[in-house]
C-alpha cells in the first residue's frame, strides 16, 4: 500500500506529523476537508489561504467531529459578514 510501511503485521503511516495533526484529522472528517477544498477552489488563489484560516477560526470552538455541513454553514456565515 503506497504511503505506508508494514512490519510484523503492524501498519504505520510513512509520514507522521505529530499529535496536532492527528487531533486535526480526528476532528475534521475527510468529507469536511473535501468540502472545504471544493469551496476554496472557487476563490482566486490569493484569497484561499486567508479564507481557510477564517473557516478554521470560526470552527475553533466546535465540539466533536466537523462535517461537510459544518463547513458549508461556516462558509455562508463568513460570506454574510462581508
Amino acid at each position: 500500500m503506497p504511503g505506508r510501511w508494514q512490519i510484523s503485521g503492524i501498519v504505520q503511516p510513512l509520514w507522521q506529523f505529530g499529535a496536532a495533526s492527528e487531533s486535526y484529522e480526528q476532528q475534521f472528517t475527510p468529507e469536511a476537508s473535501d468540502a472545504l477544498t471544493v469551496l476554496l477552489l472557487e476563490l482566486p488563489p490569493a484569497l484561499r489561504w486567508h479564507r481557510k484560516q477564517e473557516v478554521h477560526r470560526h470552527l475553533a470552538g466546535h465540539q466533536g467531529e466537523i462535517r461537510a455541513a459544518d463547513i458549508h454553514t461556516a462558509w455562508l456565515q463568513l460570506a454574510n459578514r462581508e
